[in-house]
């Protein structure tokens, strides 16, 4: 007896009730094996109602525990429920057998591939290495493109400035012969056929048609009028 309890100050107090639960139902040989195997392979055998009364997550621990030195059917035989009931309960509290234990989904378990960071290859590397030598060389084109549209910009202030200046010297130059007024003239017309230049006579078509509110009579009696006059 004194042996017992010698060993139960060694095991944690959560478990201590379980021990004694186990001494009061076998004999001493069993009460032995069960303190060797907390000594050695530190877990204690659950029973069912025992089990039943821990927490889905020390079920989970003890579990996990035993599956580190037994399969999941003996240790389901020693607690005294079947290996699916256990795995469907710890499913259904979101947990999944990954290896020797059960896990919370979600949770990522540390392995080799998640903590040693994948060499690329020379493949990717090439890979990488020519997206990067395209991007630089569409950074330098859209600097070159942008150049020239500055330099187009430029060009094109410097054709709206020509052409205003342009359209200003044309309206005073309008306005300037608009302050000549277009006699009218009374009495009978005359008909006579001249000959003129060929130019002459479309630019002169040009010019009835601007001053269509005018006889095209009045017109050329206009014109010769003033050049009669420029030249007496």
């Amino acid at each position: 007896m004194c042996f017992i309890f010698k060993f139960l100050s060694l095991v944690p107090k959560k478990h201590q009730l379980l021990i004694i639960i186990n001494y009061k139902k076998y004999n001493n040989y069993t009460i032995i094996t069960t303190i060797n195997t907390i000594t050695t392979k530190v877990g204690v055998i659950v029973k069912k109602e025992e089990f039943n009364a821990l927490t889905i997550e020390e079920q989970v621990e003890y579990i996990n525990t035993q599956l580190a030195l037994v399969s999941l059917n003996r240790i389901a035989t020693t607690i005294g429920i079947s290996e699916s009931t256990i795995r469907d309960r710890f499913k259904s509290k979101g947990y999944k057998r990954q290896g020797k234990s059960f896990i919370k989904l979600g949770t990522i378990e540390p392995t080799k591939e998640n903590i040693e960071p994948k060499t690329p290859n020379k493949a990717t590397t090439t890979t990488i290495n020519t997206k990067a030598q395209e991007q630089t060389q569409s950074n330098k084109d859209m600097k070159v493109l942008e150049k020239k549209v500055e330099s187009l910009e430029k060009e094109l202030k410097s054709i709206k400035d020509i052409l205003n200046t342009i359209t200003t010297s044309a309206t005073n130059t309008v306005n300037t012969n608009n302050t000549k007024v277009i006699k009218k003239y009374e009495g009978d017309g005359v008909a006579r056929s001249y000959r003129v230049n060929e130019e002459i006579q479309k630019q002169w078509k040009v010019f009835c048609k601007s001053h269509s509110e005018h006889r095209v009579s009045d017109l050329i009696s206009n014109a010769l009028e003033e050049y009669m006059n420029s030249f007496k």
